[in-house]
């Protein structure tokens, strides 16, 4: 395995770690009472900070090999769009909770698209280790 390669796994593992943080603001929980403003806040940190290495460190191997798994295309735009979700929603909602939303359609996008972020960054995360079973968190 390449540097590049450990790098790529390195930041697929602390994307999945932060997103979960992430998940955690909004699952089992109803629009009404999901706050806006820190979702956003710690939104912006995963998207420019882990999510943003992730995704340089798979454009520098793409660049080095010439391609990228289409899974890894996957990953990269479900981020992009999740956070054009949010700045229509941070125009819209600015500090009230998603519920107070005048385009529920939108909310409705954006929790899917979480569920979905988190069902495809664990199974990437997974199938780094083989067989997909991951023990005590061991790389």
């Amino acid at each position: 395995m390449d540097t590049i390669d450990r790098a790529i796994g390195a930041s697929l593992s602390k994307c999945q770690r932060e997103f979960e943080g992430i998940l955690r603001r909004v699952t089992g929980e109803v629009p009404e009472v999901i706050a806006f403003e820190p979702l956003w806040n710690t939104w912006v940190q995963y998207y420019s900070g882990p999510f943003r290495q992730l995704d340089t460190n798979l454009l520098s191997s793409a660049s080095r090999t010439g391609s990228l798994f289409p899974r890894y295309i996957v990953l990269s735009t479900m981020h992009h769009n999740i956070h054009r979700l949010m700045e229509v929603l941070s125009n819209n909602i600015q500090e009230k909770t998603l519920g107070d939303s005048n385009i529920p359609e939108r909310v409705t996008d954006l929790l899917e698209s979480f569920m979905r972020l988190a069902i495809l960054l664990n199974d990437l995360e997974a199938s780094r280790f083989g067989d997909g079973v991951r023990t005590n968190g061991a790389a």
